[in-house]
């Protein structure tokens, strides 16, 4: 399959946003949230669930686990009522009760996966529509592909089509080399597409989003280029607001080693600003509003999380009413690590 080293893009980047200039760019934080911790029952909780995306869908909160078969771990997924989630909100002392849904052939996908020269990681964005659920899957770093799959729903299960599997090619630096730890993470639907976006969205010569056509949503394989505004740290999760607009995760790691490559251009003061301070790197967390356009992707700051959960590792968003639901995969700042969900309710 063909590849896209992502300096043959330059031009194509450079033709729509060619206008954009640094005021765009502000990052003042324009909306202020009040946080609800909910309680999870320790079922839910646990850290090894490593949620990595979470839907409202049907009058329900879908929480969706990554789902590690390497590590032996469940394929599953679980849901809340919206209707108890109100109480919640409410009053944080009540606990949560969710259903499970077991996921079914995700065995059989991961095989087709590695007869192709992928290695399975786990799933990540999703989509929900008419019972269908499409997710992204991620594949380890030296793997070549990403890959959507998609299933039914059905009565405390989800069935997936070992016949859709759908190859996304990841974007390599320009010297081929792989982005460390990157898939698609972000997912949504516009205009009868699916618009997925990468987890690394700095590539100083060009950024694009991975469009799947509808062709692509009949079992075909059939994307295309979109151009997209750059975007520093990782992109995690993304939900719908309406009217082409989306609100996502912007996260960033303070990691080194491999996990450098998020860092910003030591050139970079604005983004550098947000993530360097006092000799050394922190992690970093905000909400960004993406917009769709007919020519390209442009994005927003809208605000910060509060400090006391800037150091999560926020891989979930689903808006809802006025605010978002917002949970992270199982990394905190405090130990023991556990899942953590919020309700950020707009101001």
């Amino acid at each position: 399959m063909m590849r896209f080293p992502i300096f043959f893009y330059k031009l194509l980047c450079f033709a729509f946003f060619n206008s954009c200039t640094m005021g765009a760019l502000l990052y003042a934080q324009g909306h202020s949230y009040k946080v609800h911790a909910l309680t999870l029952p320790p079922e839910v909780a646990h850290p090894e669930n490593q949620f990595s995306a979470i839907q409202v869908y049907n009058k329900h909160l879908y929480l969706i686990s990554e789902s590690r078969l390497q590590e032996n771990a469940e394929a599953k997924m679980y849901a809340a009522p919206l209707g108890v989630l109100k109480k919640a909100i409410k009053d944080t002392a009540y606990t949560l009760p969710f259903i499970k849904y077991s996921i079914l052939h995700l065995d059989i996908l991961r095989a087709k996966m590695k007869k192709l020269g992928n290695d399975y990681e786990g799933l990540e964005a999703t989509i929900f529509e008419n019972n269908t659920v499409y997710f992204s899957v991620e594949t380890e770093t030296n793997s070549p592909d990403c890959y959507i799959i998609k299933g039914e729903l059905g009565a405390n299960k989800l069935i997936l089509d070992t016949n859709f599997l759908i190859p996304i090619p990841k974007f390599t630096q320009s010297n081929g080399k792989p982005i460390y730890n990157a898939c698609y993470e972000a997912m949504v639907k516009d205009g009868g597409n699916i618009y997925t976006f990468y987890e690394y969205n700095a590539f100083p010569q060009g950024n694009f989003a991975q469009v799947l056509d509808r062709f692509s949503l009949m079992g075909n394989s059939c994307h295309h280029l979109f151009p997209m505004q750059a975007l520093p740290f990782r992109i995690t999760d993304i939900t719908a607001k309406g009217n082409h607009h989306y609100t996502a995760i912007n996260f960033f790691y303070k990691g080194d080693g491999a996990d450098a490559v998020y860092r910003p251009a030591g050139t970079d003061s604005l983004n550098n600003n947000l993530v360097f301070k006092n000799g050394q790197y922190h992690n970093y967390a905000r909400l960004i509003d993406v917009h769709i356009q007919e020519n390209g992707i442009s994005w927003q700051p809208i605000g910060e999380l509060p400090e006391k959960y800037q150091g999560h590792n926020w891989e979930c968003i689903a808006a809802y009413k006025k605010g978002y639901f917002l949970m992270n995969d199982k990394y905190t700042t405090v130990r023991p690590n556990k899942s953590t969900l919020l309700y950020l309710a707009a101001q």
